[in-house]
């Protein structure tokens, strides 16, 4: 305790001053005493918190490296495998554009009335010259070659894809079986391809789709090739790669954050 104060409480006292001094003096040094403890620990503590964060950003720093060595190290191989995708999805592409020819053209009253007294004979005709049959083995053959570059596509690529090729196959098999039959029903009638539609398509995808006189086919897909198209520029621009970094960040405060707690 510093002697000076005593020496004035004292003196105090003596003199027969009031308590009330000596006791405003006694808290006055004690508070100051308190304040001065307190301060002394926060500094400590704050310089403790400056070196974990020191820390933690110098690991950060060397994570983000990490990461953006080996996204610089594979873009090289990301690109050409992007290119051998889109090549071979051109020619899954391909593969539905005899149909988009014969149910983009003709209305459903039109597709329902092929085979029958009311129609002319001349989409049959267009019909009986396509080998749907080789469609169907292309579609097979493609998917062995893309399921390599699967590895090198986001989810929603490989997804889009699987649906338009599953879509493609599908209608093919029923115009086929129609064809044989000489009944060939409209595909938006198709319970299967209608199930498709919806696990794959928006509900306002799926609406402009299914509201559409003609042109229908081409219309979806069309929507699918955006869709693909906007992902691969997300992963040929970088942004793909910049998301999964900043996610990457993410975790790795929130795992640092769990153990400091």
């Amino acid at each position: 305790m510093n002697v000076y104060i005593i020496n004035i409480a004292i003196s105090t006292i003596v003199g027969g001053g009031s308590s009330i001094l000596v006791v405003y003096l006694f808290k006055t040094y004690f508070t100051e005493k308190i304040k001065g403890s307190i301060k002394s620990d926060y500094d400590k503590q704050l310089e403790v918190l400056r070196g974990e964060l020191s820390t933690s950003q110098s690991v950060m720093n060397n994570v983000l490296l990490s990461l953006n060595q080996g996204i610089k190290a594979s873009q090289a191989e990301v690109i050409i495998a992007i290119k051998n995708f889109w090549k071979n999805y051109l020619i899954l592409k391909n593969q539905l554009n005899p149909l988009i020819g014969t149910f983009d053209i003709l209305f459903e009253n039109e597709i329902k009335e092929l085979y029958t007294q009311s129609s002319n004979g001349n989409s049959e005709k267009i019909l009986s010259k396509i080998n749907l049959k080789e469609n169907l083995d292309t579609l097979q053959n493609i998917q062995q070659v893309i399921e390599k570059y699967r590895p090198f596509l986001n989810d929603d690529i490989w997804f889009n894809y699987a649906f338009l090729r599953s879509f493609t196959g599908r209608i093919i098999r029923e115009t086929i079986y129609g064809i044989e039959k000489e009944k060939i029903e409209y595909w938006k009638e198709s319970a299967a391809l209608h199930e498709l539609l919806i696990k794959r398509l928006t509900k306002d995808e799926f609406q402009f789709v299914m509201d559409r006189k003609w042109g229908s086919l081409r219309a979806l897909q069309d929507i699918i090739e955006q869709k693909i198209l906007l992902q691969l520029s997300n992963i040929i621009s970088g942004k793909a790669a910049a998301d999964n970094t900043l996610n990457q960040a993410k975790r790795f405060f929130e795992l640092t954050s769990k153990e400091r707690k």
